[in-house]
């Protein structure tokens, strides 16, 4: 896991069972960013990769999800 998708995966753990927006994945995953710009693709790929890494089947993601129009949200146990 790299270092900015601990961080992103930290974030969403920190409020496990409630959404996260794109831009508090934003401001997790990529601090060095002065002007808070972070495109979609880069969070969905961000994204994309901690399900490759937790998921077991990372197509139907189970644990990672995505809250359409906001951002992601970590399920609960």
């Amino acid at each position: 896991v790299s270092s900015k998708e601990f961080d992103v995966l930290n974030r969403l753990f920190r409020k496990r069972g409630e959404a996260c927006s794109k831009d508090e994945i934003a401001v997790a995953g990529w601090p060095e960013r002065t002007d808070r710009y972070v495109g979609d693709q880069e969070i969905e790929q961000s994204n994309r990769r901690i399900r490759l890494r937790i998921e077991q089947q990372p197509s139907k993601p189970r644990h990672v999800i995505n809250v359409r129009g906001y951002g992601y949200k970590l399920s609960r146990p």
